[in-house]
């Protein structure tokens, strides 16, 4: 697989098991619980790419993972 297709298979996957498990895990865990829950994941999930891809630029040559 190039990288396009790597890159929509990923994101595929994320998004299909949120959208079939959202509904779920707020009625479990509350809506407050959940939307804390969410924006936290979204941060980690930001700061985790943001250093992948610094990481990415000091490899030589521009790198690839």
């Amino acid at each position: 697989m190039g990288p396009w297709a790597t890159y929509f298979s990923t994101l595929k996957g994320f998004v299909a098991i949120g959208i079939l498990y959202m509904p779920k895990n707020c009625l479990n865990g509350g809506w407050l619980v959940s939307l804390v829950a969410m924006v936290m994941s979204f941060f980690i999930t930001y700061y985790s790419v943001i250093k992948l891809l610094e990481a990415r630029d000091k490899l030589p040559a521009g790198g690839s993972y």
